[in-house]
């Protein structure tokens, strides 16, 4: 059975669920803050041109969103998976 968290995409092709190592996270972590970054400018434009009512603009906002879900699932995992490493260190 597949969890929403597998099932989430970083990027096309890119799932939370193929995060193992610390540098995966950290790669994620900043896609995904850039990511954020360019839909925030792409939002501010939008508002500034008086396009908030605009399917562009629920279409942007769905997308940061989703990324910003995608974010805060990494760093849940992340935190999980130092935490289990930390248990591991402690048992040896």
């Amino acid at each position: 059975m597949t969890t929403v968290i597998q099932e989430i995409d970083i990027d096309e092709g890119w799932h939370i669920a193929d995060l193992k190592t610390e540098a995966d996270f950290e790669d994620a972590m900043t896609y995904l803050l850039n990511a954020l970054v360019k839909i925030d400018i792409a939002i501010l434009k939008l508002e500034i041109a008086g396009e908030t009512n605009s399917p562009k603009y629920t279409a942007v906002m769905s997308a940061r969103l989703y990324k910003t879900a995608a974010l805060q699932l990494v760093q849940v995992r992340q935190e999980r998976m130092i935490r289990e490493k930390s248990l591991a260190t402690a048992e040896s």
